[in-house]
């Protein structure tokens, strides 16, 4: 706390006069009490929320979103998911405040293609109002083209039942096992069940290659290499505010 000396000081001690008499002219204190710290302020968002899949054709994707105001010392969330079987791709995006620690703008390939990927881009920030700015999926998108071989696989993405014939694509070389799983997403307005079927170099219950959490997202998942059906767990449905109901997407030219 900053205060005011006597003016009547002892000598010796002008100079702690000398200090707490600039630091009032310097607006750094007021009648005795300790001015706002500079530089922690509410800062306003991005806001909104994506789930859904997509043809790979479709992509990239560009997206408008709405705002919402955080607390003070809260930061700016942009986490981008792009899950990719071949033909489709699941697209996730939650943006919005969040606690975390500011984290420079980050690209990380969980899972790398060719056949199954998961590649992701997360993002805290503080600088200013709206920086979490991601605004289309172009950082995350550089498909492959690898030529298919013998193996073929049921490929699907989809929060309800796959399909149990009629979806077997061929892998690109070098793969030859079928991965049959589901991936259970939860947090950052995010609550899904996404069943995943497509082709890998490696057999095993380890497309997520450890990751356990993906921005404000935790992530698990669920194999059945026999294929028989799935209890899922139920989950209460999420309660989204007006600003998370959508963001409006266009398609990048």
């Amino acid at each position: 706390m900053c205060g005011a000396s006597s003016p009547q000081a002892p000598d010796g001690s002008w100079q702690l006069l000398k200090l707490a008499q600039d630091l009032v002219q310097n607006g750094e204190c007021a009648d005795g009490f300790d001015s706002p710290i500079p530089g922690i302020q509410a800062l306003t968002c991005q806001k909104g929320t994506l789930n859904s899949v997509y043809n790979a054709t479709e992509l990239p994707l560009r997206w408008t979103t709405g705002q919402e105001d955080c607390e003070e010392g809260w930061g700016c969330q942009d986490t981008l998911m792009l899950i990719h079987n071949g033909p489709q791709v699941n697209v996730v995006i939650t943006k919005g405040c969040t606690q975390a620690e500011d984290q420079e703008a980050r690209v990380t390939e969980h899972r790398a293609g060719p056949g199954l990927s998961i590649i992701s881009y997360t993002h805290v920030c503080r600088k200013a109002n709206l920086c979490n700015d991601l605004a289309n999926s172009v950082p995350l998108w550089t498909p492959s083209s690898t030529a298919p071989e013998g193996t073929q696989c049921p490929t699907c993405l989809s929060r309800d039942e796959c399909k149990e014939s009629g979806t077997e694509l061929p892998c690109p070389a070098g793969l030859r096992h079928c991965y049959n799983g589901i991936l259970l997403l939860n947090g950052g307005g995010i609550s899904t069940s996404l069943r995943v079927q497509g082709c890998m170099a490696q057999g095993g219950c380890n497309l997520l290659n450890g990751t356990q959490e993906i921005g404000p997202i935790r992530v698990r998942e669920k194999c059945n290499p026999k294929g028989e059906s799935y209890t899922q767990e139920k989950r209460p449905c999420p309660v989204l505010q007006p600003w998370g109901v959508t963001l409006l997407l266009s398609f990048a030219i």
